[in-house]
């Protein structure tokens, strides 16, 4: 429209024109308008932001506080013509990405990458809504994550984030189910609390006795928890062989080979049996009187697969007539001493170690009288060996 110019006539017959301030809801402002017929300057004035209406007559041209409106109150309708009605009417014009305090993320629109390398464009800030695509993330470029500033094996530096936990002097409760999340136990003074388990159930223990641990299993054989030599009985010598031990026996065990490794024999009261003594068991002693004969005469009965050490020997001769005694260790076999006995005379001969019998197992030991006239009487103490 052509610009124009309006005239008042000087003697104020047209209309008026006023200048003036006014307070208008808490606000100062400076006023021009057109007095309309029978309107006075004091007039409500009504400032609008739209086209005015039939009724608008005054437009407002400057805020003596600077506010065109005035602030409002939180109830007023984004109809309002204050400052905070109008705040509620630009929040109606956002874009519904927007609304809600959340940004919508359009998964499939235009490529605007995540993570963004540079500052959007305002186009990009301008759209409705900001086209985003969710990339998957790699370990450059994945930072969601809470950690430490130092790794593993160097020294602390800065603050470190620690692990914490939940103090209690007593076991705290069980929570309501498996899966659920559970505080960290400690105890006061910030040790961690740990418990052992064994198939689904706690072990055992108390402040005054520690851990109670059963043992109801042990390793067998060669993974066995036992202190061993690295030869068994009866093999090979080798290595280093433990000492001290053996086994009490009643019996003798099996003969051995030559430089094989074997137990020590002890009785059943723990004692260590060297020559020339044996287990009780396998001590044994025969008498025999021999009366006015020359005939060789068993003093020592065979057994079947022992021989019979003689440990001690006394014979004495009742008779007023010296004689002479032929030992052998066989019926007809070898002869292995002759002992003289005095008229009324004896012996007796404790051996240093055990007499061997030299001949094969089971055979007699034999005395035999150089004179038929005269009673002898032979004690064999003697110990079974194999």
């Amino acid at each position: 429209m052509a610009n124009s110019l309006i005239q008042v006539p000087p003697d104020n017959t047209g209309k008026k024109v006023a200048t003036f301030q006014k307070t208008e809801a808490t606000q100062v402002v400076e006023v021009q308008k057109v007095l309309l017929a029978g309107q006075t300057p004091d007039d409500d004035i009504v400032p609008k932001n739209a086209a005015p209406g039939a009724s608008d007559y005054a437009l407002p041209v400057r805020a003596g506080d600077g506010h065109l409106v005035a602030v409002g109150a939180t109830a007023d309708a984004d109809t309002a013509l204050t400052v905070i009605g109008r705040l509620k009417k630009l929040l109606t014009l956002l874009p519904a990405a927007l609304v809600g305090g959340r940004l919508d993320v359009n998964i499939g629109a235009a490529p605007t990458t995540v993570p963004v390398s540079g500052p959007l464009t305002d186009g990009e800030l301008r759209a409705t809504p900001v086209p985003v695509i969710a990339a998957q993330g790699t370990a450059a470029n994945l930072k969601g994550q809470v950690q430490g500033e130092d790794d593993h094996d160097i020294p602390i530096t800065g603050k470190p984030v620690l692990v914490a936990g939940r103090a209690s002097a007593a076991a705290p409760a069980d929570v309501s189910a498996d899966g659920d999340a559970v505080r960290a136990w400690m105890l006061r003074n910030g040790a961690r609390c740990v418990v052992l388990t064994a198939a689904g159930a706690l072990i055992a223990g108390d402040a005054a006795n520690g851990l109670d641990v059963d043992v109801t299993r042990m390793p067998t054989g060669a993974s066995a928890a036992q202190a061993q030599g690295d030869a068994g009985h009866d093999a090979a010598d080798s290595g280093n062989p433990l000492g001290v031990g053996g086994i009490a026996r009643t019996a003798w065990s099996a003969v051995s080979a030559a430089l094989d490794r074997v137990k020590a024999t002890f009785d059943t009261l723990g004692r260590l049996i060297t020559l020339p003594f044996a287990p009780r068991e396998l001590h044994d002693t025969q008498h025999t009187q021999i009366v006015n004969t020359t005939t060789e005469t068993t003093i020592c009965t065979a057994v079947a697969s022992e021989h019979h050490d003689i440990v001690c020997l006394v014979i004495t001769n009742q008779a007023a007539t010296a004689v002479n005694v032929t030992i052998k260790d066989a019926t007809a076999g070898t002869t292995r001493a002759i002992l003289a006995l005095a008229a009324s005379g004896g012996i007796v001969i404790a051996f240093p170690a055990p007499w061997a019998q030299k001949a094969a197992v089971n055979n007699n030991w034999t005395a035999t009288l150089s004179v038929a006239t005269v009673t002898v009487n032979i004690l064999v103490n003697f110990v079974k060996v194999p």
